[in-house]
C-alpha cells in the first residue's frame, strides 16, 4: 500500500536457503494523487543508437497532458543505470544515459507525476554494442634474453573512444616461430614466458575480449641470443716441439647455459685439426711447419644455442734435425780422373717430419775436389784427382727449418794403368 503520489520502485527480494543463492527483481509502479491529470511520457530520441559500452548518448523525452503542461524531473534507465533530467521545460527534458553492459537495452523514462499529474511511463529500444579496445606490450625484458630465460611481457588493454570501462578477462602472449605462450588477467598485466628458440621473435599479446569489450591483440619485437661461450686452449705437448712434430693441443668450451657440445677446429697457420667434445672437452694433434713463436687459435662454431667463440694459446717450434747418409759411390774403388757418382739422402731425424730443402756438398779429404747437388736430387758426381785412401763427405748445411747434418764414406783412388804406362815410358 503506497501512501504518496508518483513513480516508485517495488523490489522484490530472495534472501536464498539450503544452497539456493539469492536474487532479487524491481518494477516499477506509479501511484497517482486523487484528481490528478493523465500524462503521457515519451521518449524522443536516444542518440547515437547504438551506442557502445561505457559510452554517454543523450536520451530526450516528452511528457505531455491534455490538462496543461507537466513540470517535475524524469528518470531514464536501461534496467541496470539511470539518469534523472532537469526540471522539465514545457514538459521537455533530457539527461546522458551510460550503458555499461552490452546487447539489446529497453530504456524507460518514468515521469514521477505530483498533485496536478499523473505518473506515466515510456519507454524504447536501443542497442549497445561491444567497446573496440586497444592492446599493447609496453616491455618484455630482459630483451634480448637468453633460451629458456623468463622473459616478463608487460601489457595493458584500453578502451577507445567514444567507450569506457575496465576490460575484463584473460590475455594471452605468444612467440612467432615457436609454441612458446604464457597467459594473465587484463589486470594482472603481466606474463613471463621462456623462449627457446634463436633469432628475432614477434611477441603477440592478444585480448579475448567478452560481451561488452571487443578483442585486440599488440605487437613487440624481441631478439633471443644464444649462451655465451668461453673457449681455451688447456694444454699444448710438448712445447716447444720441431718442425713437422705431432704435439697434442687440448680445448675446453664451457657456458653458464649447460655444457655445449659440437666441434671445435684448432689452426696454426696452415696446419689444421678437429676436435669432436665431448662433455665440452677434447684434443686433436698439430704438426707445424714453420720455426719461431706460433699462435693457436681453437675456434668453436656455433652448435644449437651456444654461441661461438675463439681461444688463443702460444707454442713454440724449433728447427728439426736432419740426418744425412751417403748411400753409395759408383765406381769404387774408382781411378784417378774418373768421375764419381755419390748418392745420398737427406730426411728429417724423428720426431721431426718433412723434407729438407737445399744444397748437399761432397768433399773430399785431402784436395779440394767437390760437387753439389739439391737434397732433393740426390746425387753429384765428384772427380778425384790424387790417388790413394780418400774420405768423401756429404754435408747438409741446414735450412730455416731443419739443422745441418753430413756424412763420410771411405773411397780408394787407384792410378789407372795409363798413367803406369806412361811414367815406366818416360
Amino acid at each position: 500500500t503506497t501512501t504518496v503520489a508518483g513513480m516508485h520502485t517495488l523490489r522484490a527480494q530472495f534472501l536464498g536457503f539450503a544452497g539456493w543463492d539469492a536474487s532479487a527483481g524491481t518494477a516499477l509502479h506509479a501511484t497517482n494523487a486523487a484528481g490528478a491529470a493523465p500524462t503521457t511520457t515519451a521518449i524522443t530520441a536516444d542518440t547515437p543508437d547504438p551506442s557502445v559500452v561505457g559510452q554517454a548518448y543523450p536520451v530526450a523525452v516528452l511528457v505531455s497532458s491534455g490538462s496543461g503542461v507537466p513540470t517535475g524531473t524524469v528518470s531514464i534507465s536501461d534496467g541496470s543505470v539511470q539518469c534523472t533530467t532537469g526540471t522539465l521545460v514545457a514538459g521537455v527534458g533530457s539527461c546522458n544515459l551510460t550503458s555499461t553492459s552490452a546487447g539489446a537495452k529497453t530504456l524507460t523514462a518514468a515521469y514521477g507525476g505530483n498533485a496536478s499529474f499523473q505518473a506515466s511511463m515510456g519507454t524504447t529500444a536501443h542497442q549497445v554494442n561491444a567497446t573496440s579496445t586497444t592492446t599493447a606490450i609496453s616491455s618484455d625484458s630482459p630483451d634480448p634474453s637468453l633460451p629458456a630465460q623468463q622473459v616478463t611481457v608487460t601489457y595493458a588493454v584500453t578502451t577507445n573512444a567514444p567507450g569506457s570501462g575496465t576490460p575484463l578477462g584473460n590475455v594471452t602472449v605468444t612467440a612467432s616461430g615457436g609454441a612458446e605462450t604464457c597467459t594473465a588477467t587484463v589486470a594482472a598485466g603481466s606474463c613471463q614466458l621462456a623462449l627457446t628458440g634463436l633469432g628475432p621473435r614477434t611477441l603477440t599479446a592478444s585480448y579475448a575480449g567478452n560481451s561488452n569489450f571487443a578483442a585486440s591483440s599488440g605487437t613487440a619485437p624481441h631478439q633471443v641470443n644464444p649462451h655465451p661461450t668461453t673457449t681455451s686452449i688447456t694444454g699444448d705437448t710438448p712445447d716447444p716441439s720441431v718442425v713437422g712434430q705431432l704435439y697434442s693441443v687440448g680445448v675446453q668450451v664451457s657456458s653458464a647455459g649447460g655444457t655445449p657440445a659440437g666441434m671445435v677446429s684448432v689452426s696454426e697457420g696452415s696446419a689444421q685439426c678437429n676436435v669432436t667434445l665431448s662433455n665440452g672437452s677434447g684434443s686433436c694433434n698439430l704438426a707445424s711447419s714453420v720455426v719461431g713463436p706460433r699462435t693457436l687459435t681453437a675456434s668453436y662454431a656455433a652448435q644449437g644455442s651456444f654461441a661461438a667463440s675463439q681461444g688463443t694459446a702460444s707454442h713454440a717450434v724449433l728447427k728439426a734435425d736432419s740426418v744425412t747418409a751417403i748411400i753409395d759411390a759408383v765406381p769404387s774403388p774408382s781411378t784417378v780422373g774418373q768421375a764419381v757418382a755419390v748418392n745420398f739422402a737427406v730426411a728429417a731425424l724423428p720426431p721431426g717430419a718433412g723434407a729438407p730443402a737445399g744444397t748437399v756438398t761432397v768433399s773430399a779429404s785431402g784436395g779440394a775436389e767437390t760437387c753439389s747437388a739439391s737434397a732433393a736430387a740426390g746425387t753429384c758426381a765428384i772427380t778425384l784427382l790424387t790417388a790413394g785412401s780418400r774420405t768423401l763427405t756429404a754435408s747438409y748445411p741446414g735450412d730455416v727449418r731443419f739443422n745441418a747434418s753430413s756424412d763420410s764414406q771411405a773411397q780408394t783412388v787407384m792410378i789407372s794403368q795409363a798413367s803406369v804406362f806412361q811414367d815406366g815410358f818416360e
